[in-house]
C-alpha cells in the first residue's frame, strides 16, 4: 500500500512531500530537546550537519527507508512508463500504416520461403497485377519495387522502378539473368527531381536478347540471391481507356466527401479509370475505393516505403517513383494521362466540358502531352454551399497563375520519364511538351495559398467556371453518398457522410 501511495505521486510533489517530512522531524526533534533539557543546563553548539547520514539521524529510520524506496520506484516506473509511452508511439504508427490496408488483388503471390516470388516460365503478368506489392531489397540501399517490358523501339528493354540510397548510387554492379541463363548487365538513369534526398528513384534498363526470357531475376554482385520480377508488358490494349488519372500516394485522412467529389468530378471530365497508391490510408477512405473498384474504375496499389527509409530521407513519400511507375503501368492501359492530386481538377475554360473535347487538338502528332498552369482557389475565400459540394462554395482564386506549380497529361507511350511538374524526357526527340494558355484550360488547386515562386496571393478575381458541373456532380454525388452512408456507418470510427443537397444552384 505504502509503494503504491509513493508511486502515485509525481516527482516534484514527493519532493515536496519528503521536506515537509523532514521539517516536521526536525521540529519534534528539537522539541524534545528543549523539553529533556533541565532549566539553566548550558547547551554547547555544534556546526549543523547536512549529511545524508545527518538527516538519517533526525528521520524515523521507517520513514527514511520508506522515502528511499518510494523515490525509487518512482524512478523506476518513470523509465517503465517512458518506454511504454515510446512503444506505443511506435505501435500506433504501425496501425497507421496498416490501417486501411486494401489490396484489391485478393489472390495471395505465390512465393518461396525467403519471400521470392515463384514465376517460372510464365513471368508477364497484366497491370493491375502487383506481385508481392512491395519494394524488395536487393542489397544495402538498393531496392526493385516493378519492372515492365517496354517494346517501343527497336531494342527491347526491361525497365526496373528502383530505390536507391544516395550513397551507394553507381557503386555497385547489376545484372538480368533470363530465362535461358544469359546475363546482361543494366545501365542506370537517375529521375530528375530527387531533390537531393537520402533515397531517391531511378530507373535500371537491361536490353533484352533474342533468347529465353521468363524468368527474369537480379543478381547483384554483393547479393546472396537471385530475385525474381513480374514483368507489365507496355504494349497498348485492344481497347485502352481514353483517359484516367494516377493519384500520389495516399496518407492521412481525406474526408469522405472530397474523396467522391474527386472521383465524380473527374469522371465528369473524362477521367474513366483511376490509379491509387496507398501509403496509409483509413478504414473509410478503403471501402470508397472499394467501391469504385468493384465498378472497374480504381486500382488501388499498395506502397509502402521499406523500413529504413523515413518521411524525411525521400521527397513527399516516394512520389516520383510513383509518378513514373503509374505512368509506366498505364502504357497499356492508358491512352492520356493526368497526374494530379485529389484537391486538383483540370477544368477546360471554353465552351468544352470534357477533355476529349480539346486535348487531342492540342497534342496530336508532335507532342507527347501538355502542361497546364494553376490557379488557388483558397478556401478562406468560399463559402459552404448548400449542396455539400465543396467545389461548388469555392468561386474566388488567384488573379495570377502559377507557372512553376504546373501539372501535366501526358500519352504514356511518348515519355521516358515523368517529373512532379513537368515531362522530364520523352521517349523520343520529335515529340515534345505542349504548354496550355489558361484561356483554354488550367488547373483548379482548392488549397490554401502558398507566397513562394514568384506567386502572389493577395489579389483574388472570382471564378465560377466549375458551376457548369453543377447539376450532374449534384446527382452523381448524393447517388454515391447514399450509397456509402450506411458502409461508411458500420465503420469502427466512422466519419458522418455528407448530407444530400437540399438546395439545387
Amino acid at each position: 500500500m505504502k509503494r503504491n501511495f509513493f508511486r502515485s505521486l509525481t516527482f516534484k510533489r514527493f519532493l515536496l512531500l519528503l521536506c515537509g517530512v523532514y521539517l516536521c522531524m526536525v521540529l519534534l526533534f528539537h522539541s524534545r530537546l528543549q523539553v529533556d533539557r533541565p532549566i539553566g543546563a548550558v547547551v554547547e553548539t555544534e556546526p549543523e550537519k547536512t549529511t545524508t547520514s545527518a538527516i538519517q539521524e533526525k528521520i524515523p529510520e521507517v520513514v527514511f527507508n520508506a522515502s528511499v524506496e518510494g523515490l525509487k520506484g518512482w524512478v523506476r516506473n518513470y523509465y517503465n512508463v517512458k518506454n511504454l509511452a515510446k512503444e506505443i508511439s511506435n505501435l500506433e504508427k504501425m496501425v497507421d500504416k496498416v490501417k486501411g490496408e486494401l489490396i484489391i488483388n485478393t489472390t495471395p503471390p505465390n512465393v518461396d520461403d525467403n519471400g521470392d516470388l515463384k514465376l517460372g516460365k510464365n513471368c508477364i503478368r497484366k497491370s493491375d497485377d502487383f506481385g508481392v506489392g512491395k519494394f524488395r531489397e536487393l542489397e544495402r540501399g538498393v531496392y526493385v519495387y516493378s519492372a515492365y517490358l517496354d517494346d517501343r523501339k527497336k531494342q527491347k528493354f526491361i525497365r526496373f522502378i528502383m530505390l536507391v540510397a544516395k550513397d551507394r548510387r553507381y557503386k555497385f554492379t547489376m545484372t538480368c539473368v533470363f530465362g535461358d541463363g544469359t546475363e546482361v548487365s543494366m545501365k542506370p538513369y537517375e529521375m530528375c527531381e530527387n531533390h537531393n534526398k537520402q533515397f531517391g528513384g531511378y530507373i535500371y534498363s537491361c536490353p533484352i536478347t533474342n533468347g529465353t526470357l521468363c524468368p527474369v531475376r537480379i543478381k547483384t554482385i554483393a547479393g546472396q540471391r537471385l530475385v525474381s520480377v513480374p514483368i507489365v508488358p507496355v504494349t497498348m490494349v485492344t481497347k485502352p481507356y481514353d483517359y484516367g488519372i494516377c493519384i500520389p500516394p495516399l496518407f492521412g485522412k481525406i474526408k469522405d466527401d472530397v474523396l467522391v467529389e474527386f472521383l465524380e468530378l473527374s469522371m465528369l471530365l473524362g477521367a474513366e479509370h483511376f490509379y491509387f497508391y496507398n501509403y496509409s490510408i483509413t478504414n473509410e477512405m478503403a471501402e470508397i475505393l472499394k467501391h469504385y473498384h468493384s465498378r472497374k474504375l480504381v486500382t488501388l496499389i499498395p506502397w509502402k516505403l521499406p523500413k529504413e527509409v523515413s518521411d524525411k530521407s525521400i521527397w513527399y513519400h516516394g512520389q516520383l517513383l510513383a509518378h513514373n511507375d503509374c505512368m509506366y503501368r498505364s502504357m497499356s492501359t492508358m491512352k492520356h494521362m493526368a497526374i494530379n492530386d485529389v484537391d486538383e481538377f483540370i477544368i477546360p475554360h471554353t465552351a468544352a466540358k470534357t477533355w476529349n473535347e480539346f486535348i487531342p487538338g492540342l497534342i496530336g502528332d508532335k507532342h507527347c502531352g501538355v502542361s497546364f498552369s494553376s490557379a488557388f482557389f483558397d478556401p478562406s475565400h468560399g463559402i459552404k454551399h448548400p449542396s455539400g459540394l465543396f467545389t461548388m462554395g469555392q468561386t474566388v482564386r488567384s488573379q495570377q497563375f502559377s507557372h512553376v506549380r504546373t501539372k501535366v497529361m501526358v500519352m504514356p507511350q511518348r515519355v521516358f520519364e515523368v517529373g512532379i511538374h513537368h515531362i522530364s524526357k520523352q521517349n523520343e526527340e520529335r515529340w515534345t511538351p505542349q504548354k496550355v494558355h489558361p484561356d483554354v484550360a488550367y488547373l483548379h488547386h482548392y488549397r490554401r495559398c502558398v507566397s513562394n515562386y514568384g506567386m502572389k496571393c493577395t489579389t483574388t478575381t472570382e471564378d465560377k467556371t466549375v458551376s457548369k458541373y453543377f447539376e450532374k456532380l449534384q446527382s452523381n454525388f448524393d447517388k454515391s453518398m447514399t450509397y456509402l452512408e450506411n458502409i461508411l456507418a458500420n465503420i469502427t470510427t466512422p466519419t458522418p457522410p455528407k448530407k444530400k443537397s437540399q438546395k439545387r444552384m
